[in-house]
């Protein structure tokens, strides 16, 4: 064995050394073989004589002549050789140079990277630069005689410099650094060479050194971008080329520098727009991308926009390259495409214009690119919403609807995406399509309000405002879309939004708005339960809306729903027929359902045999008062959880089947759920404090102002135990406070304002005023405005006395600002010209009458001229609204309380207003109301009021005074037939005017109203037919109104925004919008028309016998409006009027603004087809202590007119046709004094005696008018008296004058609006500038001086008035009228026309009147010579308070006569014979301008307070 291993250890030895030495062996000869081969080639090649090389080169064989090639590569490549290359580079000889740029040239071209990077060392770079700025710089000119080898070595030299520096940032820097000249030289190629290989390389090596960020400083400094803009404009079509410049380019203003927009401006001087945008249409990605990002620079640095867009064809060129690019490129041209919209309307229609550009838009919003989904809704945005126009918006977005289609569903896919500027502008653009009113069923169909409930939940306050609001304004456009609201869940966010803590308080005033409309809901949806037996189906089915929720299984089947996420949250069965334990479930099932749930139940088969009285007890929670069910009774239950009970919506049982069907009020269940969970915790928490408390009850007063816009929520505040009183009582808190107090506690006024405002929202329903008498609502609201006339009348007090009036003496006037603790801010105004300054003590004891004059430039009293007497007769022609708050030369006086007394009077005259027929519906309310001094407190703050609280009190005010004035008003005495608006079918809330033909909204409903009488071709009586009728609104406002026709099928929805217009049964126009409508807001499409109107506009509206309905605005045709409409049936005149929105309405009884078309008739025509009642006639302007109203109309009717009445008439036949051109004398009799005694008996003939047979007057009247003949009038003066008192005129010295008059010298002109004293608001303008008719003067100069001095001979006693001066010229005082008023008695819509003061608790008064076509005014003791021609439009009545007697003007001029009143001044109230009568009581400016000044304002104001704080002082003793 040991034999063996030896034996084998040996053996592989043997064969491990053989193979060893074999393989040495092998490795050995392939060594010596290599080397005696390769030795002997290497040893050929460098033995090879340069000149048969050059031999070889050149020879046809391929392979012969490639091997050559590269043996001489190989010896060139030689260091020693690459040196004597370079240094030849620098030789003089242009040939040798040439001959070693060629060479260096071959030596780069086939040589690596590697390789290269040894050529660069050896100093390559240096040489070929040197020799191209050689060859550029000093001109070869050997070579290019040679036939243009200079340009063989520039192409060389620059295309061997760019393969060295390529992409080598190090080899770019040395190439600057060592020849300072390369980039000037490469520059001069460029721009001058004529070789195009030379200028294509001398671009690229620019393009490579551009792209190092060190280097490029220097390249622009050398003029390059001017250079590669000519570069790109002349190599059009070379792609590689316009590819390289425009990236060059690119770099240059891509670096966020401030010479980027220099670069941008010197490229443009070559155009290079152009050829970018014709990039954009080649094959090349490359060039299509560069060519766009040199237009998107352009586009975000808002640089020649213009020029860009003008070039054709660039929307369908960037549609393409949005159509068919990559990401990168689609994002790049939807910036462009964004950028190039801003501002620029053209390029944005021709976007627009852009179908298939627009149907790309969806595509985008859906891609998985963020930045594309980013541009592409900015662009959206952009096209939609750029345009500031709200019409050319809604046009935009019907355009982009139009190519595509489901853009709203794409953005509503983008709702839960994260980005804070793209959910803004995704939702500002579901803002606009979910207003649009011909959208609302794509936007139900494409899920916009679940988009928009889900911006209503976002944690941003913005976002949730934003939703609130846009919920607020789709809730109002239509039912459809409150119940979409509804059935999406919209109730919880928007009750968490109502009581919820946003950082934006408006977020839960809009929220509490959209709840309130949503509860105005009159949708219905169906619920059918069936339970049956054994016998027919034993089945249990509950259906709720169409679809099955019940499990169908024995026993009680119930089905829960909330109606706050409006889904079903519970499904339960419990067979209380065989199973006792399911009672015991039942219970517990119903005790955990939420209060405000509605529970359906069915049963299938038996499930009574077990049913617990417990459990029986349980079901009343839900509604089932009667459990007492038998064995297999069926029933049904639609029931409703409350807080107290369970209330039963539907009850149904039976043996073999009870099969209810019913049906859920959604607006009634919204209510039940707002009423449950905000408005009754909100009146808790609101009485859960003291109102006296000084903490803060706003923002639960706005909501709960809000909430009372319903109905249902007004009556559960009136019923709430002392919550009324509550209200009552922040009100009270404010009324007991001084000014300083009340600056000094804001929140009582914040929470009065809060509280009035509730009231005012609660007034507008009637059934709520038997808890306003309860609560004496009315009488706190006196108290309120009470307080503020105080303190107005410290400010204007205060005001006067700084403007240098002294001090104003005033019999039993109180100081206010002891009262009331006033404190003023003074502002002072210049004087100007026209207002004449007050004397520095003005005692309102004297007697002297100052006319109205046209011009007051003088301080002080001067003797009158006959000139100055002339012009005094005249009064202005223009009527100006008046500006209490900002008289001319006066000092002006601003209070830090204003704006709160402008909107505390607002609102306490509205809810007035509101309450008129709660105080004027018995004889007991009427005399509450008077001795509460309601017309003094209400006068007195129109007369304090500024212009602004004006505008809204205006039209109520002038209702409650009329009101107070007439409180024994006659329905018989109205005009039996007349145009006017109606004002039993108006909407509530609506205010209308006393002569019923203006309106005004304050409430924020849309209120509507229609006229009396209709037309259409039923009530014509025969031919010839009239062409059509017309009518003429004039608009107070700007707003929101919708003026036009209606039938008597047409139905209001105020709260719902529907009114004329908004059904098939009306049409209107809204000028606001320029749009006209007809039905639905849903189906009206195309509804474009008009202009757009302002305040002071003149709408016509004409409806033509063919039923073609059309405008004018201010007399200018704006085209047929409706066609097709069937006069056949009425059509009334109407309107439906905004909030804060007023017009008035002439139907005719009033000269048009315009022309009626030929054939046109007015709509008041209608009433010449109607019988008429004659007029009414009174005997007397002047009723004794025991005369009543009622007793004069009825004592009048039996009197005979012929003998009653002796009037003057003048025949226009008897008069000189020349007579207006000659003077007139009018000379001064003397006059004895006079002692009248009139007694009831007295004769109609002593009563109205003819005033020529007292005066001894020689010549015509003083004025004769320039009215056609047939309407010249009579106006008798009768004498005047009250029972046995008798009124005494001193002496009058006799003082013959002459003076000369030419009647021809009054201007008269067509009367217009302005002319009836009508307010115009100081921000409206008429539409034509038009005077009012210079009246004809009724001031005599003898009666003037026979007033004065009969004032003299009472006063100068009393006042120590020297009665030795009585001069009337020289010493000529004026007259301050008080309690003045106006009214248009001409005019007025009743037959009955008196005016006047009364003594409301002696019933006597003085007054004058018109009937029969005269006017009669109270005789005086002051003969006259009163002849005129024609009746006044308006007569005034005024109180002079010196003397206490009265006076009275026509058309704005004194009569010059004073009637004594024995009555004391605190008695007196204004007397008019209808509250229908239009009366001015300050609201607007005066005919009378001496009424319109500041001191008579304040003196009236101080009067009527002072007399209300007499008459609460004898009451209170």
């Amino acid at each position: 064995m040991a034999f063996d291993n030896k034996k084998a250890i040996w053996l592989t030895a043997g064969v491990l050394s053989g193979l060893g030495t074999m393989f040495c062996i092998r490795a050995f000869r392939k060594f010596i073989k290599e080397k005696s081969t390769r030795k002997p080639l290497s040893m050929m090649e460098d033995s090879i004589r340069l000149e048969d090389l050059e031999v070889l080169v050149r020879s046809a064989n391929y392979s012969l002549r490639k091997s050559a090639e590269q043996v001489v590569l190989d010896r060139a490549m030689k260091d020693e050789n690459i040196y004597f290359i370079v240094k030849t580079c620098y030789s003089k000889n242009e040939l040798q140079i040439l001959k070693s740029v060629v060479a260096l040239s071959v030596l780069v071209k086939n040589s690596e990277r590697v390789d290269r990077d040894r050529l660069i060392e050896c100093g390559v770079l240096e040489s070929l630069s040197h020799a191209l700025v050689n060859s550029v710089m000093i001109e070869f000119k050997e070579l290019a005689n040679m036939g243009g080898y200079d340009f063989r070595l520039q192409r060389c030299a620059s295309e061997s410099l760019f393969h060295l520096i390529y992409d080598d940032d190090s080899a770019k820097i040395r190439l600057v650094e060592a020849n300072s000249f390369i980039v000037g030289a490469l520059i001069k190629l460029m721009a001058e060479t004529r070789n195009k290989e030379v200028m294509r390389w001398s671009v690229f090596i620019i393009h490579q050194l551009s792209a190092c960020d060190s280097l490029r400083p220097l390249i622009i400094d050398n003029g390059v971008v001017s250079t590669v803009s000519e570069m790109l404009v002349r190599n059009q079509g070379d792609f590689v080329l316009m590819r390289t410049c425009l990236h060059t380019m690119l770099m240059f203003v891509n670096n966020n520098t401030e010479e980027e927009v220099v670069h941008l401006k010197e490229m443009a001087k070559y155009d290079v727009f152009r050829p970018a945008v014709v990039s954009l249409r080649a094959d090349d990605s490359d060039l299509v991308y560069w060519a766009a990002g040199l237009l998107h620079q352009f586009a975000i640095q808002d640089l020649h926009k213009a020029e860009i867009c003008a070039i054709p064809n660039i929307v369908k060129a960037l549609q393409n390259v949005l159509c068919s690019s990559e990401a990168i490129l689609q994002r790049l041209i939807l910036r462009v495409l964004s950028f190039l919209c801003v501002g620029n309307q053209p390029f944005r229609t021709k976007v627009l214009a852009c179908l298939s550009l627009l149907a790309r838009l969806p595509v985008c919003l859906a891609s998985g690119d963020n930045d594309i989904v980013h541009w592409a809704v900015v662009l959206l945005h952009d096209l939609i919403l750029s345009e500031g126009s709200h019409t050319a918006n809604r046009a935009a977005a019907m355009r982009v609807l139009s190519a595509a289609n489901d853009v709203i569903k794409s953005l509503v896919s983008l709702v839960s995406r994260t980005e804070n500027i793209l959910i803004r502008l995704v939702a500002e653009l579901l803002g606009l399509f979910c207003t649009m009113e011909n959208l609302q069923k794509k936007v139900l169909e494409d899920g916009c309000l679940k988009a928009i409930l889900t911006y209503a939940v976002s944690s941003d306050s913005e976002l949730q405002l934003w939703a609130s609001a846009l919920l607020l304004n789709v809730a109002m456009m239509s039912d459809e879309i409150k119940g979409e609201i509804i059935r999406l869940g919209g109730l919880k966010p928007l009750m968490e939004l109502a009581i919820g803590d946003s950082d934006h308080p408006r977020c839960a005033i809009h929220a509490a708005k959209t709840l309130v409309m949503l509860g105005f809901l009159d949708t219905k949806i169906p619920v059918n339960i069936k339970s049956s037996g054994y016998k027919t189906g034993d089945q249990a089915s509950i259906c709720i809306n169409g679809k099955e929720y019940s499990l169908n299984k024995p026993g009680i089947n119930i089905v829960v729903m909330d109606l706050l996420t409006f889904q079903v949250t519970e499904r339960a069965s419990f067979d209380t027929g065989h199973d006792k334990e399911a009672s015991e479930q039942l219970i517990e099932c119903i005790d955990m359902i939420p209060v405000g749930s509605l529970v359906f139940m069915a049963v299938r088969g038996e499930a009574n045999y077990f049913l617990s009285d417990k459990a029986k007890m349980c079901l009343k929670d839900v509604g089932l008062e009667e459990c007492d069910f038998k064995t297999g009774e069926l029933w049904s239950l639609c029931g409703y959880k409350n807080r107290d009970k369970g209330t039963a919506v539907a009850f149904l049982q039976g043996y073999d089947v009870a099969q209810l069907d019913t049906s859920l009020n959604l607006g009634c269940y919204t209510n039940e759920q707002v009423q449950g969970y905000i408005l009754l915790p909100l009146i808790e928490l609101l009485m859960s404090t003291p109102a006296s408390l000084a903490i803060s009850k706003v923002s639960e007063l706005e909501l709960l102002t809000v909430l009372a816009r319903h109905d249902n929520h007004k009556e559960v505040m009136v019923n709430s135990d002392g919550f009324m009183d509550y209200i009552v009582e922040l009100i009270n808190n404010m009324s007991h406070k001084t000014a300083d107090q009340l600056r000094a506690n804001p929140l009582v006024i914040a929470h009065c304002i809060g509280a009035m405002k509730i009231l005012t929202a609660i007034s507008i329903a009637k059934e709520s005023h038997e808890g306003f008498t309860q609560h004496n609502v009315v009488d706190t609201i006196l108290a309120l405005l009470s307080l503020i006339n105080g303190i107005q009348l410290g400010g204007l007090k205060e005001g006067l006395l700084l403007s240098g009036a002294g001090q104003l003496q005033i019999d039993g006037v109180h100081d206010w600002q002891s009262d009331h603790g006033f404190s003023i801010t003074h502002t002072f105004a210049s004087p100007c010209e026209n207002v004449s300054t007050i004397a520095e003590e003005v005692k309102l004891t004297a007697s002297g009458l100052r006319s109205p004059l046209l011009d007051h430039t003088q301080d002080a009293a001067t003797p009158l001229s006959t000139v100055q007497l002339k012009n005094s007769l005249t009064k202005k022609s223009s009527v100006k609204p008046r500006q209490p708050e900002s008289v001319s030369g006066e000092a002006v006086v601003h209070d830090d309380l204003d704006e709160a007394f402008s909107n505390l009077t607002g609102l306490s005259m509205v809810t007035l207003y509101n309450c008129i027929d709660l105080i004027s519906s018995t004889e007991e309310s009427r005399e509450h109301f008077l001795k509460a001094g309601a017309m003094q407190i209400v006068w007195c703050r129109l007369l304090t009021a500024n212009a602004s609280t004006l505008q809204q009190i205006a039209l109520p005010t002038e209702m409650l005074l009329n009101t107070c004035c007439c409180m024994s008003m006659l329905e018989k005495y109205y005009s039996d037939i007349l145009v006017e608006l109606d004002e039993h079918s108006k909407t509530p809330a609506l205010v209308i005017s006393t002569d019923r033909l203006e309106v005004a909204n304050p409430n924020w409903t849309f209120e509507s109203v229609r006229a009396t009488l209709c037309v259409g071709r039923g009530l014509s009586a025969g031919p010839p037919f009239p062409a059509g009728w017309y009518y003429e609104v004039t608009l107070k406002s700007s707003g929101i109104l919708q003026i036009g026709w209606q039938t008597e099928d047409c139905r209001y929805g105020p709260e719902r925004g529907a009114g004329v217009g908004d059904d098939k049964n009306s049409c209107a126009f809204d000028g606001a919008r320029c749009k006209i409508w007809s039905g639905p807001l849903g189906e009206q499409i195309n509804n474009d028309y008009g202009k757009e109107w302002s305040s002071g506009d003149v709408l016509s509206c004409l409806f033509s016998w063919n039923g073609e309905v059309s405008y004018w605005l201010n007399g200018v045709d704006m085209d047929v409006a409706f066609r097709g409409l069937n006069t056949g049936v009425n059509w009334y005149p109407a309107a439906s009027v905004a909030m804060d929105q007023t017009c008035s309405f002439n139907f005719g009884d009033k000269p048009f603004r315009y022309n009626i078309p030929e054939g046109y008739v007015a709509v008041s025509h209608i009433v010449s087809n109607l019988v008429k009642k004659n007029p009414l006639r009174l005997s007397s302007c002047w009723t004794p202590v025991s005369g009543s109203f009622e007793s004069i109309v009825e004592e009048d009717e039996e009197l005979n007119d012929d003998k009653d009445l002796e009037t003057t008439n003048t025949e226009p036949g008897n008069r000189d046709a020349s007579s207006s051109s000659k003077k007139v004398d009018i000379l001064v009799m003397n006059e004895k004094p006079t002692q009248l005694t009139l007694e009831h008996g007295s004769s109609a003939s002593e009563m109205f005696s003819d005033p020529r047979e007292t005066s001894e007057l020689c010549g015509s009247s003083l004025t004769q008018s320039l009215e056609p003949a047939s309407h010249s009038l009579t106006f008798g003066t009768p004498s005047c008296s009250i029972l046995t008192e008798t009124p005494r005129a001193s002496p009058i010295k006799p003082q013959p004058s002459t003076l000369t008059y030419t009647p021809g010298s009054i201007e008269q002109t067509p009367l217009s609006a302005e002319g009836t004293g009508e307010r115009i608001a100081p921000e409206e303008k008429p539409p034509c500038e038009e005077k009012h008719v210079t009246s004809t003067p009724y001031l005599e100069f003898d009666s003037m001086m026979a007033s004065k001095d009969l004032r003299d001979s009472r006063m100068g006693t009393r006042d120590g008035i020297s009665q030795s001066d009585n001069t009337f010229m020289c010493d000529l005082e004026r007259v301050i009228p008080c309690l003045y008023f106006e009214a248009e008695l001409k005019q007025a819509p009743c037959r009955v026309k008196q005016m006047g003061f009364i003594n409301k608790e002696t019933k006597e008064k003085i007054y004058c009147d018109i009937h029969d076509g005269h006017l009669q005014l109270p005789k005086t003791s002051s003969p006259s010579s009163c002849e005129q021609e024609r009746v006044p439009d308006i007569v005034g009545c005024a109180v002079v308070l010196s003397t206490g007697q009265v006076m009275f003007t026509l058309d704005g001029v004194p009569t010059g006569q004073f009637y004594d009143f024995p009555t004391p001044i605190d008695r007196l109230s204004p007397y008019i014979s209808c509250t229908r009568i239009r009366c001015n009581y300050g609201q607007r400016s005066f005919l009378f301008e001496d009424a319109n000044t500041k001191e008579s304002f304040s003196c009236s104001g101080s009067l009527l307070y002072n007399c209300l704080r007499s008459v609460n002082t004898v009451k209170k003793h």
